[in-house]
């Protein structure tokens, strides 16, 4: 039979069960030595197959009454728990418990923890609670996150529906946020329609941030490019009516429009903010961009006689070598200097902006200033404008390079700004030390996350690569495109 060796780690049932296999000469030696290390001798059957049970649910109105008192006392941790607690109670009650308490944009971390918990829901009646929540919840900031659970669930049909039907919604950022979900989810099929429809609805602003993020998604779904409402229903109903497998219909759009423009980035928004970077660096002048050489072309086979070979002058070569020569800062124009660079486009973009769009300037480095010194947008008429040229012509740099700052007065103060022009020089820089661009970026990330502005950005290359770095990853956050100056 082999030795038997009681291991008093061993549960009891699991030991009971083990000596079935062994002969009744077995079971009775084990029973007495089991007998004489167990009180009581073995558990009876029923006794070990008992289950722990789990403690019961706590009435939802006590769970309520904590979350209250860790909102006052911020505790946000322990908020987290308890929204576990209650979405455990798989109750219609307990979602919008957890919605109530936690989805008030008061903590990101806590706002993260829900949306884990409500992504794995898959009870019809509580997603159907969530999905009424992202339409109908009074405080648009719970919409917006709502709406990121909703997209996660886009292959439920009644996900999807509410994506569309939050285009309608009042606050532009529900709206545009339904707008860039709708551009991500890729389902041209349903999505085209409505956003021809809500392109409809917003024709009076044809340069609003609205009609221009919808012509946008448009283009992204269809690769098709139209500017006109009716352009688009002609298209839609062309392609429908031409079925599956038909191939894309040709486009022929009536409307064209040319839009204004700063640093070749078209603005498509008619509430827009320039932040001009006016520190002491921006005095700096740049070389101009050399011309890109060529690949060197294959050696040539040893010319034959009476062949013409042509080669380099000596005047070419002198031209050459004069190009790779270090350029000397003090010989550059005035015409590299970036301040000037900046200035001159500034001037020419504000020159061109139509009167339908309101828009004002900061410039900033260790200190800000508005337009008029004041942190509102102007509308675009020739009055404003010819003010608006004038008080650019007059930046001056000098200073360091507070962008986390100047954002926080663009984004706190600025009513109705919708999208960024940033243009700088240099990383975040305060009191003689580096600003972390992981800490600026987070800064900049809280200050916007309801308040949804694209936020483009422009840098000068020779500015290093950390500059280009922090740009890039700024612009990407923010649903915004990055420029590289040379």
């Amino acid at each position: 039979m082999g030795a038997l060796r009681y291991n008093p780690r061993e549960p009891a049932g699991k030991i009971s069960a083990m000596l079935t296999l062994r002969r009744p000469i077995g079971l009775f030696v084990f029973h007495s030595f089991a007998a004489f290390l167990l009180p009581g001798g073995l558990p009876a059957a029923e006794e070990t197959a008992q289950e722990v049970e789990a403690p019961a649910a706590r009435p939802i109105s006590d769970i309520e009454k904590d979350m209250k008192l860790a909102i006052a006392s911020r505790n946000y941790l322990k908020l987290g728990e308890l929204a576990q607690e209650a979405a455990d109670l798989r109750s219609v009650e307990g979602i919008k418990l957890v919605i109530q308490y936690t989805l008030r944009g008061d903590d990101y971390d806590l706002e993260a923890r829900v949306f884990r918990i409500f992504k794995a829901i898959e009870e019809r009646p509580l997603r159907a609670a969530i999905y009424h929540e992202a339409l109908k919840n009074p405080n648009f900031k719970t919409r917006i996150v709502l709406l990121g659970v909703v997209f996660q669930l886009r292959e439920d049909p009644a996900a999807f529906a509410v994506l569309l039907e939050a285009l309608k919604d009042p606050a532009r950022p529900v709206a545009l946020t339904a707008v860039r979900r709708l551009r991500e989810a890729r389902n041209v099929d349903r999505a085209v329609p409505a956003l021809i429809e809500s392109l409809g609805h917003h024709g009076k602003r044809p340069q609003s941030r609205m009609a221009c993020d919808i012509r946008a998604a448009l283009r992204s779904l269809t690769g098709t490019n139209l500017e006109a409402v009716e352009d688009w229903r002609n298209y839609w109903e062309t392609r429908k009516s031409a079925g599956p497998g038909a191939g894309k219909p040709r486009a022929d759009g009536k409307t064209r429009v040319v839009r204004p423009t700063f640093f070749s980035n078209a603005i498509e928004s008619d509430k827009i903010v320039f932040i001009i970077d006016v520190s002491g660096s921006m005095l700096k002048r740049d070389p101009p961009p050399k011309k890109r050489k060529t690949a060197p072309a294959k050696p040539e086979p040893a010319p034959t006689p009476g062949k013409t070979v042509v080669r380099k002058t000596k005047a070419e070569k002198a031209a050459e070598e004069e190009a790779d020569k270090p350029v000397v800062e003090a010989d550059l124009p005035v015409e590299r200097e970036r301040l000037f660079r900046v200035k001159e486009e500034l001037v020419r973009t504000i020159g061109s902006l139509p009167q339908s769009v309101a828009f004002t300037v900061l410039s900033y480095s260790n200190t800000l200033a508005f337009i008029g010194d004041s942190p509102q947008l102007l509308l675009a008429t020739a009055e404003n404008k010819q003010k608006a040229i004038e008080w650019v012509k007059k930046m001056k740099a000098e200073g360091e390079t507070w962008t986390d700052t100047a954002f926080e007065r663009v984004l706190g103060e600025v009513k109705d700004a919708d999208t960024i022009f940033l243009l700088s020089d240099g990383q975040p820089y305060r009191n003689g030390k580096s600003i972390p661009p992981a800490a600026a970026l987070d800064t900049i990330k809280t200050l916007n996350r309801f308040i949804k502005a694209r936020i483009n950005t422009i840098g000068f290359l020779q500015a290093g690569s950390n500059l280009q770095i922090f740009l890039r990853n700024l612009a990407s956050q923010h649903d915004g495109t990055y420029t590289p100056l040379e």
